[in-house]
């Protein structure tokens, strides 16, 4: 990782203060250099736990309780006052103190974890992940607010057209179903499959891809049920690409980011996603193999479909059929992968168009969008 971020923790009570500075002080990625108690008339001032220095913080870190509006009020006016990149933590946080907060200039709002997690380098992982996002984005939130229009009429399952054939907004016929056309350009899409050792690889395709993309990215990660939504918050917080988890019907535009949701495949279709259940394909749904050959069956040739790391052979074999389709493959090479399995597969069968170190995936993937639009 970079160069430890330098934090300033403000708390609503002494026992927080205490457990985060102490917390995430103790990580060698991290240096708190001020913390102190928001009731205190100098918070953000001289009140520092830190041997005074000319360094400056870079991330603002307040935690707060839901029940305690003084509290929040106070933070609120910190951040203001600060102007820093900023995450909260709120005890109890519900929607509305969400939405507050955010409006209020906060740019990471999160509901106060299970403190026993950052007692050690593996809890504390997640949390230093966004500092050192935060401190390299900065206050710039634009790309996690946008959010994708709906299609007119999103399919239900998967086509078997090679060539896409995208909504018009020509008269509707006698059916009621508005006209389709052909268009003359076909844009490009990019799918991502990972699996054990994912997160941290999608993560880093992300964050290596051109700003902004001019494709669409739908990913299947394989993960344990009810985490798909914290996955996407942490790829949004570590990232700061605009990304959702799909919804049956999300319309696919440039500079987006769908991630299937646990328990279901993630169907592709000309310009937008359906959702459906369906039986499980190499013991998995959401099934990588699923959705790169439903893109490759929508997109043709302009589909770029990336296989990461994972146990299994999931992704192999559709990454066959985007190459039966013109498309290409880009694929984790050994020695980055955390577990060979899938990638191998796709080597092996001789449906990998590039084996890559996973440092160079999202950079060559940039290369070849660019071809192709």
């Amino acid at each position: 990782m970079s160069a430890p971020v330098r934090i300033a923790i403000y708390t609503g009570s002494p026992l927080m203060r205490t457990l985060l500075a102490g917390a995430l002080g103790s990580d060698a990625d991290c240096v708190v250099l001020e913390s102190g108690l928001l009731s205190d008339p100098t918070a953000g001032g001289n009140n520092t736990s830190a041997p005074a220095s000319n360094l400056r913080p870079e991330v603002l870190v307040c935690d707060i309780e839901a029940t305690d509006t003084l509290q929040q009020n106070r933070a609120i006016a910190l951040r203001r006052a600060r102007n820093l990149p900023s995450l909260i933590f709120v005890g109890g946080l519900s929607s509305d103190q969400e939405a507050r907060l955010t409006g209020a200039g906060f740019t990471t709002v999160r509901r106060r974890p299970d403190i026993r997690s950052f007692t050690t380098a593996g809890g504390r992982a997640p949390v230093i992940d966004i500092l050192h996002a935060l401190a390299r984005h900065g206050n710039d939130t634009a790309a996690r607010t946008h959010r994708p229009a709906p299609v007119r009429q999103p399919a239900t399952g998967e086509t078997n057209r090679s060539e896409p054939t995208p909504p018009s907004a020509a008269p509707a016929g006698a059916s009621g179903s508005p006209a389709l056309r052909k268009p003359s350009a076909v844009p490009p899409i990019i799918v991502i499959g990972a699996s054990t050792g994912g997160p941290q690889a999608v993560r880093r395709v992300l964050e290596d891809l051109p700003a902004p993309l001019a494709a669409p990215v739908a990913i299947v990660q394989h993960i344990s049920d009810g985490f798909a939504e914290g996955f996407v918050r942490w790829l949004r917080d570590t990232t700061f690409r605009s990304v959702e988890i799909a919804q049956d019907g999300t319309a696919l535009r440039a500079d987006t980011f769908v991630v299937a949701p646990s328990g279901l495949h993630l169907v592709v279709n000309y310009g937008g996603i359906a959702l459906r259940e369906g039986e499980k394909e190499q013991y998995q749904r959401p099934s990588a193999d699923v959705l790169f050959r439903t893109a490759a069956a929508a997109y043709g040739s302009r589909v770029i479909a990336i296989l990461l790391t994972g146990m299994g052979r999931d992704g192999a074999d559709g990454c066959r059929v985007v190459q039966e389709r013109g498309g290409i493959t880009l694929v984790q090479d050994e020695e980055t992968s955390v577990v060979y399995g899938m990638p191998r597969a796709a080597a092996e069968m001789g449906a990998a168009t590039e084996i890559l170190p996973l440092n160079a995936i999202g950079k060559r993937a940039g290369v070849l969008l660019e071809r192709i639009t």
